[in-house]
């Protein structure tokens, strides 16, 4: 009984060892580009206000990282992030998404892998 206990307890901080050693860190990054995707036109548009839909790309040391808002509508629009564009902000990338800080403002976008749309070639190869 002693041995399982012991080894259950050990094996909860091994495994919490290596959770932490896995969170995504925080990192500058420069804002490259910013691209704002066509939005509806005409009887295709909801009755309500809609923001934009953009695409950014951002560039920590030599890895370019893009991402998309598919912001709802009660959401903050992530145009408050498009005058930014040559400026660092700090970003935290996981798998799915790209968290992006800025002169206090937060915003979550999704994380694109092969954006074809972008004008830098290092945008268009992640």
């Amino acid at each position: 009984m002693q041995k399982w206990i012991v080894g259950v307890s050990l094996g909860f901080t091994l495994l919490n060892a290596a959770t932490c050693s896995a969170q995504p860190e925080k990192q500058n990054a420069i804002l490259v580009e910013v691209q704002r995707l066509p939005g509806c036109a005409g009887l295709d548009c909801p009755p309500w206000h809609t923001p934009p839909d953009i695409m950014f790309c951002f560039q920590a040391g030599d890895t370019y990282f893009t991402a998309e808002s598919r912001t709802a509508p009660w959401a903050m629009s992530t145009e408050k992030l498009a005058p930014l564009k040559g400026k660092s902000v700090e970003i935290v990338v996981t798998k799915k998404t790209i968290h992006v800080t800025a002169l206090g403002l937060r915003f979550n976008l999704q994380r694109l892998h092969h954006a074809s749309s972008f004008g830098s070639p290092g945008c268009t190869q992640t």
